[in-house]
């Protein structure tokens, strides 16, 4: 994993469980029903050039019927240092709260290979539009325009 740092500016708001970064919650926060909150996680992080942190909805908060909105949060080196605080969407009909240490969301470390620019050829190809057969009129039914 080639996370750089990650420090915590509360309680720790931040736990690794087999290769997935776990982030909780540090400030209790209410989320009313079709609201979108960021959760503060506490968490500066910095992603090393050539690795991406996918950051998706844990599943402890969607029991809560709450996701991560979007649905994929995704941190690359572009976005250099920065503070996580996670959008989450109440999805449910009656308000969630979320308490110091809950869980909201997990993240991967992926490693991103760089994409080669190609020279093509991008023709237009002929297909050959066949046409179904006219059907056939129903002589059961007659329609007359009135005026």
């Amino acid at each position: 994993m080639k996370l750089l740092y990650a420090q915590t500016t509360a309680e720790e708001g931040l736990v690794v469980v087999d290769d997935t970064l776990v982030f909780m919650c540090v400030k209790p926060v209410t989320v009313q029903p079709s609201e979108v909150v960021k959760v503060s996680t506490g968490v500066t992080l910095e992603v090393e050039k050539g690795f991406a942190l996918n950051i998706s909805t844990h599943p402890a908060l969607a029991d809560k019927l709450c996701e991560i909105f979007p649905a994929l949060v995704v941190i690359n080196s572009i976005a250099g240092s920065c503070r996580l605080d996670i959008p989450v969407r109440n999805a449910g009909r009656n308000p969630v709260h979320l308490m110091v240490g809950d869980l909201v969301a997990c993240g991967h470390v992926a490693k991103m290979e760089p994409v080669d620019k190609e020279e093509s050829d991008f023709s237009p190809v002929e297909t050959p539009v066949s046409r179904s057969t006219p059907q056939r009129k129903n002589p059961d039914f007659k329609f007359e325009i009135k005026n």
